[in-house]
Formats: structure tokens, C-alpha cells, sequence
């Protein structure tokens, strides 16, 4: 499968590393829009989820997401690119209004594993959900852009609810991944 895969990116002239890279770049944007949009602030509040996507379609806000400040780099996208992750966040927004859930925050984890620096953002921490008739507490909800669903997604949740538990006083921990895939109506 994999070696398929790689195979067909090299006869369509595109470098593995390239492509890595691109969708690493294209999910940290989703992420920070995601984070400002759920900020204190509260934009979808106050505007509502169809005013805020005609603003990120409009590029009246959309281009803010592209320059991160942090790595001090400009994303350069296609108008596919933009429209791929505007879609994403849409569907998003829709499933949180669905779900009506409460922030707990963004909180950052990191630990150092025999000499190796592993650690990582959980993109939302919730207080609380009802998520198909069943209420959990403190859910770490890991959004993924893919329609695929992959073994390491297990992996991740396990390392952050471990270090959630290592670093704060939450001792009931769940996990949630929501896919939101794209240029599909499916979001689990």
C-alpha cells in the first residue's frame, strides 16, 4: 500500500518529502483557525458559523491564518488548498454546535522519553459532551482532515492522555478523534 502510494506521487512528478510537508502545513493552518475561532472571543458566537466561512471564503480573515508567526514562515496555497481546509472547518463548526460542548483550553505537553523529546498540542481539551447519547468528561478531541482512520491515531491519544495525566490533576481522561474528511458530508 505504501510503497503504491509513493510510487504514483513520484509518476505525478511530486517529491514524498514535499507532499509530507504541504499536508503538515495544511493541518497546523486547520488547527490555528480552529483555536482562534474557539478563543474567548468566540467568533462563531458572535457572527454564526455561515458569516464566519463567508469570511474565510472572502479572504477577509483567511490570509491572518496563513502567515505563522511562529516559524516565521508564509504558506503559499491553492485556491484547492484553502477551500479543502474552509470545508474542514465548516464541518467542524457544524459538529460543535451539533454536540455543544464546553473548552476546557489548548494545553501544551511535553516530555522528554529516554532521551528523546516527544510531546505535542492536543488540539482541544473538553470539559464536557454528549456525543451519541452518552455523556464523557474531559475528552481530548483530536480533529483529523482525513477520510482514512490510521492505527497511529491510537498511538497519539494514548502518548497525550498519558502525559495529561503526568502534568495536571485530571485523573478521567477520554479520547475522540473527529474525522472531518474532506470534499465528503462525513464527519464521525
Amino acid at each position: 500500500g505504501l510503497t503504491v502510494w509513493a510510487n504514483n506521487l513520484g509518476l505525478q512528478n511530486i517529491k514524498v518529502i514535499n507532499y509530507l510537508r504541504e499536508k503538515a502545513q495544511e493541518g497546523n493552518l486547520l488547527h490555528r483557525i480552529i483555536q482562534v475561532l474557539l478563543s474567548e472571543e468566540d467568533l462563531v458566537n458572535k457572527y454564526g458559523i455561515h458569516e464566519v466561512v463567508n469570511m474565510l471564503q472572502d479572504g477577509a480573515i483567511f490570509s491572518q491564518f496563513c502567515n505563522n508567526q511562529r516559524d516565521n514562515e508564509t504558506l503559499d496555497l491553492s485556491v484547492q488548498q484553502i477551500d479543502d481546509i474552509i470545508d474542514v472547518v465548516e464541518k467542524f463548526l457544524i459538529w460543535r454546535e451539533e454536540n455543544n460542548f464546553k473548552m476546557i483550553g489548548n494545553i501544551e505537553v511535553e516530555k522528554t522519553v529516554k532521551n528523546d523529546k516527544i510531546g505535542g498540542t492536543i488540539d482541544l481539551l473538553i470539559d464536557k459532551i454528549r456525543y451519541r447519547g452518552k455523556e464523557y468528561n474531559n475528552v481530548i478531541l483530536d480533529i483529523k482532515s482525513s477520510k482514512s482512520f490510521y492505527f497511529d491515531y491510537f498511538l497519539q491519544l494514548g502518548f497525550y492522555r498519558f502525559l495529561l495525566k503526568e502534568n495536571t490533576q485530571l485523573d478521567d481522561v477520554n479520547c475522540m478523534v473527529l474525522t472531518t474528511a474532506k470534499n465528503t458530508e462525513e464527519v464521525n
